[in-house]
């Protein structure tokens, strides 16, 4: 646009405004002549109106004046800033068709700096680019009068570093242009601008030019003149710097596409290579019909070269015969719709002979001239098809057959069966040979299979007795003949079937009727004879006691004598169940006759379960018996004996369950008798225990007594354990080996481990302030809690989060037996509490069943070694080899070491010695209450680390520590 277009239109505008200005004074003065005579006041409006015409147009003139001014004072200027632009455009345009034109990389810069300076305008122009080391930026090119002030130069290329960067630096790293209007003032040149300023340099701009976007180089130009790079001419200058960018991505583009085509043609060379040495036949052919390759394997088998059959229709006129049409189609098929094909053909070969061959076929790709390809690979099957025809034969022979068979791999596998073993089972052959023994004989695991295959394969032949499933999951017995048989080089178990399943019902209803009672189905006396003989043979061998129930139902007589035998034999089918209900599987649940049953209980591990079982059997038989439109109440009398503490054989512990029943008759019915006088006693001081354990919560019985644990590095008290302890309002202190039991079996372990976790929370809030923000309180948790599913766990987690102190400030402590007998609801809580970041430590470990899988698997923290290995602890010591393992196993899994019942300083100081990380015990304390542990901390152990420096010598084996 020409800069002097908006000066013109405001010299118009002023012109006109002069033009009305004159017409206005002139009306006002043809006016005032008209009407002067008749009105002397009006010519004074009049001339006043005329003065101020006058000096309107008199500034307006003026206003004209300076514009005319200003505009011939500035148009040298915009003149100027017009054909620098003309320049830089023109220049913009040489360097695009320059880029158009150019081949060669390195001839780019040089192109381009010349043309700034000769078509821009430009006093330099240069290209400063990253040196070989990659840490300086140096002047790759340059062109102009008297470049030399660039020699020298130093920039860093590193981002941030100090140093002469300066605009050009700037540029480089923060990928944006900078604009230097004035060499003299720019606080970008103090470093350099002397020489730019001997180089009569005023101004300059800095471009970076990237290369796949990244910083690769910077364009400089140069003006001898100030503030020549305005807003147009800098766009046009970053379009240039972009255009050399986009050569330089072009450049690469190119180098690219250069080493993609080389690399194809020897892809192509090694993929013909290998084709031809495959060792399978194989031919590719293009969809116009040329077969392009036919490797060595294909020539072999068809006798054919790609001389022979240069195309695809040569290839099925020669080869398929009489099915030429079927495999044009099929090849036709294949390229219209890109799918994998496999299809079998009877061929000739070159020399006349048919062979039989299996043909696989898929899309291969597109050729560079546009053709799809298809690769077709052959394997001969022609021997295989011969010998399934063989087969097929015999099949047809054994599928006449009456009697099952099976044919069955070493891996169980079902590899063959016939048409008789199908009925039986009413499986198709398909369904059949797609599943394992194990699926239809439901007693062959894998470990039983792998016995009798080894004991198949050693005497060649076996019969036995065995269970198969049914398609409709019906389970039939049958006899099974199996033989070994090898065939092509593989090993079978061939087993011809007979069903027995009837003959066995025959059996089974004859034992049954024998030794089962026919009104409740329980065993009867016969059946409790034999069971009752097989426990005391286990009992014997075990040395695990057993216990054996004698129960018979209170005024059973008045039923029968008021509803008759009917609704009695209703009574005794439900008291049956009842009786089922209480007890074990493996336990024994028997009737000898009338309303007399027995139950024998093996396997006693806690001979103090006998007391809930017999409360259970007590209250389920005392609820109500609903016969038809009658309810009817009855009770129980029970009496109970030991083996072996009661007696050694069958004769007496029947005599003795039958005294202690009476007894408990006599004892006014609906209760249990024990048949030795010390049992009985312990049992009833159990049920007193219990009585007072239900209100020891509620009469603020229980106390928490907190022992220290002391870190053995440094002396200070770490942690503390939380135990229990109960004051019996008569009875004082007692032990909870004593009352724990007995929660646990009444379920009252939950309310009083909830209690004291509340209790440990709170204490631990408290020391956490007051004495170490790291501080822990160990709690234990029983077994029950773990298996009941308790889901107080919960409310635990949600109280520590509501007090807002962290969850490691508790220790869960567990034992190891319930790793081992971990159920997916124990190990759902334990990892409920390390994903919640409390801590688990294993307590008394060493002592019991352990597997160390679970050490890894729940993520321990602690392991407590247990008192019994710390008690007898002397250097050299199987003991001390013990402790020495726990602990270096511990470290090695990530997981610190606790020993209980430190009492000597020996003990301690070969703890400390092994490693050992903390350590509690009478030797530094008994369990206190939280005043007195306070003190304790206060004063701690400080003569810990004197201490463990102590080689072990007999002489202070037993001495006390007074810290």
């Amino acid at each position: 646009m020409n800069p002097s277009l908006p000066y013109r239109r405001v010299l118009s505008k002023l012109l006109l405004l002069a033009v009305i200005a004159v017409l206005i004074l002139a009306g006002l003065l043809l006016t005032f002549i008209i009407v002067v005579p008749a009105d002397h006041q009006l010519l004074s409006i009049f001339a006043t109106a005329a003065v101020i015409v006058l000096l309107f147009a008199l500034a307006g003139s003026v206003f004209l004046l300076r514009s005319l001014t200003r505009h011939l004072a500035e148009k040298p200027k915009l003149e100027a800033r017009e054909l620098r632009l003309m320049n830089i455009q023109r220049a913009l345009g040489e360097t695009n068709d320059a880029i158009m034109r150019l081949e060669k990389e390195y001839a780019l810069f040089p192109l381009v700096c010349r043309i700034a300076v000769e078509y821009g305008g430009m006093l330099h122009a240069w290209v400063g680019a990253i040196d070989e080391s990659g840490e300086k930026i140096i002047p790759a090119t340059s062109y102009g009068k008297d470049v030399s002030y660039i020699d020298g130069i130093t920039i860093s290329a590193s981002a941030g570093e100090a140093g002469e960067s300066g605009p050009v630096g700037t540029a480089f790293h923060e990928k944006r242009h900078v604009i230097v209007n004035d060499y003299g003032s720019d606080r970008f040149l103090s470093s350099w601008r002397d020489r730019a300023m001997r180089q009569d340099i005023r101004s300059g701009a800095f471009f970076p030019v990237l290369r796949n976007g990244r910083p690769y180089a910077v364009f400089v130009v140069n003006s001898d003149h100030v503030n020549v790079f305005d807003q147009d001419t800098v766009n046009l200058l970053k379009e240039m710097a972009a255009n050399i960018s986009f050569a330089l991505d072009n450049f690469d583009r190119e180098a690219a596409r250069h080493q993609s085509e080389i690399a194809l043609r020897e892809s192509e060379g090694r993929f013909r290579l290998i084709a031809d040495e495959a060792p399978f036949p194989m031919q590719i052919h293009a969809e116009d019909g040329e077969i392009l390759l036919i490797n060595r394997a294909w020539t072999g088998l068809t006798g054919y070269s790609l001389t022979d059959i240069p195309t695809i229709s040569l290839w099925t006129r020669k080869a398929c015969g009489g099915h030429e049409s079927e495999a044009r189609v099929n090849i036709d098929n294949l390229y219209r719709s890109s799918r994998n094909s496999s299809e079998e053909y009877r061929i000739r070969c070159k020399d006349g002979t048919e062979r039989i061959c299996y043909f696989s076929s898929t899309s291969l790709g597109k050729l560079p001239d546009g053709r799809r390809t298809i690769i077709s690979m052959a394997m001969d099957v022609t021997e295989k098809r011969l010998a399934e025809k063989a087969l097929r034969l015999t099949q047809f022979s054994v599928n006449q057959a009456s009697d099952p068979l099976f044919w069955i791999t070493q891996d169980a596998r079902i590899h063959f069966v016939n048409e008789a073993a199908c009925r039986m089972l009413g499986y198709t052959r398909d369904e059949l040979l797609a599943r394992s023994i194990e699926d239809i004989n439901p007693t062959n695991t894998s470990e039983v299979w792998d016995e009798r295959w080894q004991e198949l394969r050693a005497k060649r032949s076996v019969s036995r007795e065995t269970l198969l499933r049914t398609k409709q999951q019906k389970t039939i017995q049958v006899e099974s003949t199996s033989n070994f048989i090898e065939f092509e080089e593989k090993e079978y178990n061939c087993a011809f079937v007979r069903d027995i399943t009837e003959k066995k019902r025959t059996e089974e209803l004859v034992w049954q009727q024998a030794n089962f009672d026919a009104l409740t189905g329980l065993p009867n006396r016969s059946m409790f004879l034999d069971r009752l003989e097989h426990e005391i043979r286990k009992a014997k061998r075990t040395g695990i006691p057993m216990a054996l129930m004698f129960l018979d139902l209170d005024h059973f007589k008045n039923v029968n004598d008021t509803l008759g035998h009917n609704m009695g034999d209703l009574l005794l089918k439900d008291a049956s169940e009842r009786l089922r209900s209480c007890v074990r599987e493996t336990d024994t649940v028997a009737r000898l006759g009338g309303d007399e049953f027995t139950v024998i209980l093996a396997d006693l591990h806690e001979l103090n379960s006998i007391e809930r079982i017999a409360r259970n059997i007590l209250e389920k038989l005392s609820e109500p018996f609903h016969l038809g439109e009658e309810v009817v109440y009855v009770s129980a009398s029970i009496g109970i004996t030991f083996y072996p503490e009661d007696a050694s054989d069958i004769a007496d512990l029947l005599k003795n369950a039958d005294q202690a029943m009476y007894a408990a008759k006599q004892q006014g019915r609906n209760c249990h008798h024990y048949f030795t006088q010390s049992m009985q006693e312990a049992a009833q001081a159990r049920m007193k225990l219990i009585k007072d354990l239900r209100g020891a919560l509620d009469g603020n019985q229980f106390e928490v007594a907190y022992q220290p644990i002391v870190e053995l590095s440094t002396g200070i008290i770490h942690k503390a354990e939380a135990l229990i302890r109960w004051r019996h309002p008569t009875k004082g202190i007692i032990n909870p080996a004593e009352f724990i039991p007995a929660a646990e079996e009444t379920g009252l372990i939950h309310e009083i481990g909830d209690w004291i976790f509340w209790e440990a929370v709170d204490q631990a809030v408290i020391w956490r302030e007051k004495h170490h923000p790291q501080f822990q309180i160990s709690v234990n948790m029983s077994p029950v809690q773990f298996r009941e599913n308790d889901k107080s766990r919960a409310a635990w987690l949600q109280y520590l989060q509501s007090l807002e102190i962290p969850w490691l400030s508790i220790v869960v402590e567990i034992t190891e037996g319930l790793l081992l007998d971990a159920t997916p609801g124990t190990t759902e809580q334990l990892l409920a509490f390390h994903d919640a970041g409390m801590q688990v430590a294993i307590d008394d470990f060493g002592i019991g069943y352990s597997s160390l899988s679970y050490l890894k698997k729940f993520d321990i923290d602690y392991l407590k070694i247990d008192r019994s290995f710390v008690s007898s602890l002397a250097s050299g010591s199987h003991d001390m080899a013990l402790c020495e393992a726990i602990i270096v196993m511990a470290h090695k899994l990530d997981m610190k070491v606790i020993a209980e019942g430190v009492e000597t300083e020996e003990q301690l100081v070969l703890l400390a010695n092994a490693g050992c990380d903390y350590a509690q015990g009478f030797l530094f304390s008994k369990p206190v209450s939280a005043a007195v542990f306070d003190d304790l901390y206060k004063t701690g152990f400080p003569n810990i680390k004197a201490v463990t420096a102590i080689q072990c010598s007999p002489h202070h084996s037993n001495r006390q520590l007074a810290f």
